[in-house]
Order: structure tokens, then sequence, then C-alpha cells
């Protein structure tokens, strides 16, 4: 992630704030009271029919609520202040202070002055703030903004994750059970006993196989400065802030709390991206990062209309076309290190004046070099951006070939 800079510390007033639990100890908890409730029901039919003894089974379940009910008022940190220093954001609540480091911090984004920040492990971290412009300078204080990452969404299908897996896992079992019966056959003849080893086997590889299936491939929206990606089951499709000509949220009922999705409006086609199961707060954060970022990218594009051709390649070696950048000769134009961060920092830019203005940058001032480069390849959502600016951060040969991918 890039770094981000702030020469001194920064406080606000909190209205509210809420961190929640990390996905493993919410899982814990969950599976925790469900596998507690059988005895419990056991016990209180065994109470009730006069057995007193049987009353101890209740216990588990009732340390299961004691535990959820203090991670609970743990996650509520009520009202306090919030402050932004030594690399970590502290929330100092009504009870107890709260610490999240910045680099744990994944995206963000504001709704009015509330914001919302993804974190590491599966965690959020809901804050309201006393006016907008204290709910933004948090959002860049923490890195948080679309000046300095991309953020992802996950959407709904009509096949959700774990149907999707289970699909998976049922198409899959027989196949792999069927292979490994044959390996087994074919090395160690008709043993019986490997071969129902093969047939359990078959069942524990498949397991790990569907869970990626059902959520690494999860169908997810990345929005970044220079555009959104989609990524859908087995292709991804980066769509430029460009190509869309606006954008809306579609419900069930007009004017209800139960959003469906988003419209996106091309120059040829309608898409359709699916949040049905999001609430309506998930909805308005993810359409405030889509119009921030669409923002920026119009700002951008009418700060600098035209591409520059300082930066084109024209055929020329890695090192040659540092040396054309950085000492042009008598009566050409030189580049300046904020021109080149200029053009870095532009999401409208041909990607290969991007990547020449990374290569003069690096040569120019090679401290912020690396940093501006890693910011600009954080907020980019094509994925070609992000290889081809992060490749200027290697050697010429690595560079060589990114560029030799990018033009083909």
């Amino acid at each position: 992630m890039g770094a981000i800079e702030h020469e001194h510390a920064a406080s606000f007033r909190c209205r509210k704030a809420e961190v929640e639990l990390p996905s493993w100890q919410s899982w814990l908890l969950t599976t925790a009271a469900v596998v507690s409730i059988l005895p419990a029901l056991v016990a209180v039919v065994s109470v009730l029919t006069g057995n007193l003894a049987q009353v101890v089974w209740l216990l588990p379940l009732l340390a299961v609520v004691l535990v959820g009910r203090f991670a609970q008022r743990r996650a509520n940190l009520g009202s306090g202040s919030v402050s932004v220093r030594d690399g970590a954001l502290f929330v100092a609540g009504e009870s107890r202070t709260g610490r999240i480091h910045l680099a744990e911090v994944r995206s963000g984004a504001r709704v009015g002055r509330a914001v919302s920040l993804e974190l590491g492990r599966s965690r959020r971290a809901e804050l309201e703030l006393e006016s907008e412009a204290d709910a933004q300078t948090l959002l860049q204080l923490t890195g948080a903004g679309v000046a300095h990452r991309t953020q992802t969404f996950a959407l709904r299908t009509t096949i959700g994750p774990f149907v999707a897996g289970l699909l998976f896992y049922l198409a899959l079992i027989g196949p792999v059970s069927a292979l490994l019966t044959w390996v087994v056959r074919a090395l160690a003849g008709e043993s019986r006993p490997l071969m129902v080893l093969a047939m359990l086997i078959g069942p524990l590889l498949t397991l790990p196989l569907s869970w990626w299936f059902a959520k690494a491939r999860v169908p997810t929206v990345t929005i970044g400065q220079d555009g959104i990606v989609l990524h859908r089951w087995f292709a991804d499709r980066f769509i430029p802030h460009s190509a869309i000509t606006s954008f809306q949220e579609v419900s069930a009922e007009p004017g209800g709390d139960s959003p469906m999705g988003i419209t996106l409006e091309l120059e040829e086609e309608t898409l359709f991206l699916s949040t049905v199961g999001w609430s309506s707060r998930d909805l308005e954060l993810a359409l405030s990062r889509l119009r921030d970022a669409r923002g920026a990218f119009e700002q951008a594009r009418e700060a600098a209309p035209r591409a520059d051709t300082a930066f084109v390649r024209r055929g020329r070696s890695v090192g040659e076309w540092r040396q054309r950048l950085i000492d042009s000769g008598f009566r050409q134009r030189v580049v300046t290190a904020p021109d080149a961060e200029a053009v870095l920092s532009d999401p409208t830019q041909p990607l290969e004046h991007r990547a020449g203005a990374a290569i003069a940058l690096r040569a120019l001032d090679p401290e912020r070099g690396v940093e501006r480069i890693r910011v600009a390849a954080d907020v980019a959502a094509d994925p070609r951006a992000r290889e081809l600016l992060l490749a200027t951060l290697d050697d010429d040969a690595e560079l060589e070939a990114a560029l030799d991918r990018f033009e083909r």
C-alpha cells in the first residue's frame, strides 16, 4: 500500500464508534451457540420433568451468551474522540480506547459524516463524526480514500457462494474419487484397503477446492480512480470511467429499503450489478465510493484534456527511454519531477505515458518516486495498469517483459 503522509496528529469528535469482531471470532461464537443449543433444550425438558441434575447442561449456552454480550460491548465504543497519530487510529470511547493500525486499513467510504473502514481479518469500523469535512479528512489520513487505494464490494448472483460451492463439490467429488481409484489400481493393483482409502480421500481433497470456488471466485466489483473491474466467476472485465455515462440504484420497490442492484449505463449497453442481500447502508457506501472515484476522474480529465506526448516510448528500450526522458538535449523539452508526478497520478493519461512518467520520477526523485508509483498502482482498478506501474519498480528486463505483454 502507498505510504500516507501527515505532519502532525489530527483529532476529531466522534458521535458513535463501532469496530466489528474478526470474522473467525463471529464464526466461533455462532458455532458454539449452535452446538450448545441442543444440550440446553434437553436440559430444559429434563428439568421440567423433575431431573434437576441436568440443569448443568445449560451452562455452555449461558457461557456463550455472556461471552457474546461481552464481545458486543467491546465492539461498541460509543461516543468520544478519534485521533490519527504514530501510524495508528485511536478511538477513545465511553468504555475503552480502541487502536487500529493504519496498516490494517484496506479501504473505506463515506456517507455524509459517517465513515466506514474495511479492516483486515474481514472486520469493519463504523465511525460517525461531527461534520462531513471531518469525515473526508479522516478518510484521507487513514489512506482509505479514492486517492490512496481501490475498494472491492462482493456482488450477489442467482446462485449464492454456498450453493455454488456445494454444486461444485457434487460435480467434482465423483471424478476426483474415480481418478484416485484409478491411480491406486494402476500402482497397487486390486488392494481393497487402498481402494477404500482412495474413496475416502476423494471427498477430503474436493472440500478445499469447493471452498476456494465459493470464496475466492465470488463475483465482486472493484472501484478505482481509473474505472471499475467486474470480477465474474472465470473472467474479469475492466470498464473505464469514461465509458460509463450514468449509474443509478435499483430497488425492489420505488423508494423502498430493499436494494436490488446498481445499473451502469454504457455507450452501447446497460450492466446490472446485483446487490441482493445488501443493507441500504452497504449500497450507500458503494454508490458514494463510485461517485468519489468518478469525480476524481472527471477532475483529472478537465485538468489535463490531452495526453502528454513527452512520455511516449516510440519503440525505445527501457534504458534509452529513461535517458530520453531525463536528458532530452538541446532545444528539447526536459521532463521535470512535477511533470512526471502529474502524469503518473492522472488516470486519464494512456498507460504507456504513465509508465514513462513512473520511470522518469524514479530516476529524478528515487525516494518519493517509489512511494508515488505504489500509490498510483493502489488506486488503479485496471489490472494492466497495476502490473505495468509496479513493473517500473523492477529491473529493466522485468519492465521490458511487462511492456511487451501490454503491447500485445
